[in-house]
């Protein structure tokens, strides 16, 4: 299995950036937290700043030197957002193809072959013993109902989450368990992936149908939460359609996709972001790569 290289940029509240930038750069390289010993061990004085929204937004397929090299076609990231936030480098996918990966964003659960393949079939998980750390066994993408995710952290902690689906046209939608996923393959109008909306595949969430449309909601929902702090949830997890988040190029509209498609997609709700009143109040905006392909890719 290749383990591909993918890169988080992290952009912070101005109010939090500069402490918060200097551990997240250390973090980086030394895997220092925020506030931690390390950071003030560095000679600078570590002043603690408490992150209470977190905004993360996941492209597709993109590699470090054509996403933020200097003939990035993205050159709306790879400039002007970098130029507001740290670079982390060192970060890898647990999996290739998708699927695996947006688990493991959620859950920390490994892939299996049907994960790796993407689940064409939306199959319950059928377990077959542990592992550590933590790990579950087994066949199949649904998890069953007892599988820790950072969701049920989130809940017994009394913090608010969402997950913000390009195309997704219902909220919680995705395919009878034990079906064929009929969303592998864009059409014109509708361009949303299962595989990349991780809530679907724990009972834990799908189990109950008025939580899971609660928090599993379509994209063009975002706008309108981003205007109040009371309605921005603490987490804010964004997906966007198969041609918005580069994996598709081109795409089935006549788009370009790829990373001009993405610097398109980035420009019109980056700034929404950047200038809601949660993230300029306690805000944390993560942009990553669920993975790149390409040859030259992978952790060797």
């Amino acid at each position: 299995m290749l383990i591909r290289r993918h890169t988080l940029l992290a952009l912070l509240a101005p109010a939090l950036a500069p402490a918060v930038a200097l551990a997240l750069s250390l973090g980086s390289s030394a895997g220092a937290p925020i506030g931690s010993a390390a950071a003030a061990s560095a000679g600078t004085r570590a002043t603690t700043h408490t992150v209470r929204h977190v905004f993360v937004v996941n492209i597709e397929n993109k590699g470090f030197a054509k996403t933020w090299g200097s003939s990035s076609k993205a050159p709306y990231l790879a400039r002007t957002l970098r130029g507001k936030g740290v670079l982390l480098s060192k970060y890898y996918g647990t999996a290739h193809n998708s699927q695996g990966n947006y688990i493991a964003q959620i859950s920390g659960q490994g892939p299996n072959p049907q994960m790796q393949a993407d689940c064409p079939e939306f199959s319950n998980f059928v377990k077959t013993g542990t592992a550590g750390p933590g790990q579950l066994r087994g066949t199949g993408c649904v998890f069953p109902a007892g599988t820790p995710t950072l969701i049920a952290q989130l809940h017994a902690a009394h913090r608010t989450w969402k997950g913000y689906l390009g195309d997704m046209g219902s909220s919680c939608r995705h395919p009878a368990v034990g079906s064929r996923d009929t969303s592998q393959e864009a059409m014109v109008h509708d361009q949303y992936a299962t595989r990349h909306n991780p809530f679907v595949y724990f009972h834990s969430i799908i189990n109950h149908p008025a939580y899971c449309k609660a928090n599993v909601v379509p994209l063009t929902h975002l706008t309108e939460d981003l205007r109040r702090v009371a309605t921005t949830p603490n987490l804010t997890y964004i997906t966007p359609n198969l041609c918005d988040d580069g994996h598709d190029s081109p795409c089935v509209d006549g788009r370009p996709g790829g990373l001009v498609s993405v610097n398109a997609w980035m420009k019109r709700y980056m700034p929404k972001i950047l200038a809601s009143p949660a993230f300029r109040k306690d805000g944390l905006l993560v942009i990553t790569a669920d993975e790149s392909d390409g040859a030259g890719s992978d952790s060797t």
